[in-house]
């Protein structure tokens, strides 16, 4: 009818497509950040992230990922506002500098 609202969505975020991420190394009790990254460029660019092994690394809701024990993970990262879209990223933790 004239002169109805026009309904417009609030959240003008697109889903994500794609997410990208590099394989990461780094030595037991160092600290290094997953540089995950959305696309399309207007999608929600929150990820959530999971360790497959929390005994060799660890990873915090940030993409912060701690090594714990020498050895290879992986860590999966999934764009949170849709979680199927994901990318695993293999992370080599070294042992600790002397």
């Amino acid at each position: 009818t004239a002169g109805s609202p026009k309904f417009t969505a609030a959240n003008k975020l697109k889903l994500p497509e794609s997410v990208t991420a590099e394989d990461i190394e780094v030595a037991e009790e160092a600290t290094t950040k997953i540089a995950a990254s959305v696309t399309p460029d207007d999608a929600n660019p929150k990820c959530f992230y999971a360790s497959g092994n929390t005994d060799i690394a660890t990873v915090d809701s940030d993409g912060n990922v701690k090594g714990i024990s020498q050895g290879e993970t992986t860590v999966t990262v999934r764009a949170a506002s849709k979680p199927s879209v994901m990318k695993s990223v293999k992370v080599t933790v070294t042992a600790k500098a002397a």
